[in-house]
């Protein structure tokens, strides 16, 4: 089942989909706004001193009303039986294992040296410009993938799967490399003390 692209009465879902509390918030205004459309008179009212702001026009509310059901129609996840949510949890794990290939490290995104005179750490302009560079065609590349990954979190319930900084692989930073014997006392020891 490939969400990104399902359909809905016919119309195809474009983009990222509703979570679960959007939906419910938007049902809650559409609720809201079919009150006040109960409501009669335009009138303001008041004690001469304080006036309660007239009800939107009716047609605005309805208009309102509209928008919220077109927006819920073509947004909101799909209802999916057990079998289905199982293909789905297969098809997140392989989007994650797709996701992962090329995508820059929180190191590469966020170097580190370390100044030989001073010995504090400082940031590195240049490889930090150039790992963005390297994130923003990563990102490109995968965006169909990453769109169809929140979907599908959205559809399960679980929106935080849709969070692709989860699964950013953590690498070795410049400063962790210059620190002599680091990783060879990691490797004896089998990082334990």
């Amino acid at each position: 089942m490939y969400i990104s692209t399902s359909k809905t009465r016919g119309k195809a879902r474009q983009g990222i989909m509703l979570t679960r509390e959007q939906v419910s918030e938007l049902k809650s205004e559409k609720n809201n706004i079919e009150q006040r459309l109960k409501q009669t008179g335009n009138t303001p009212v008041g004690n001469g001193r304080f006036y309660i702001k007239p009800p939107m026009n009716r047609d605005d509310l309805r208009k309102k009303i509209k928008e919220i059901d077109n927006v819920l129609e073509s947004k909101s996840p799909p209802e999916v039986n057990a079998i289905d949510k199982g293909k789905l949890w297969n098809r997140a794990k392989t989007l994650i294992e797709n996701i992962k290939e090329g995508m820059p490290t929180k190191y590469e995104m966020h170097p580190l040296t370390i100044n030989p005179a001073t010995g504090k750490l400082g940031r590195n302009k240049t490889v930090e410009d150039s790992a963005v560079r390297k994130n923003v065609k990563w990102q490109d590349k995968n965006k169909p993938s990453i769109v169809e990954l929140k979907n599908i979190a959205r559809t399960l319930g679980h929106p935080e799967i849709g969070n692709v900084e989860k699964f950013r692989p953590k690498g070795t930073s410049e400063a962790g490399r210059m620190v002599s014997g680091a990783k060879e006392s990691i490797t004896k020891t089998g990082g334990k003390k």
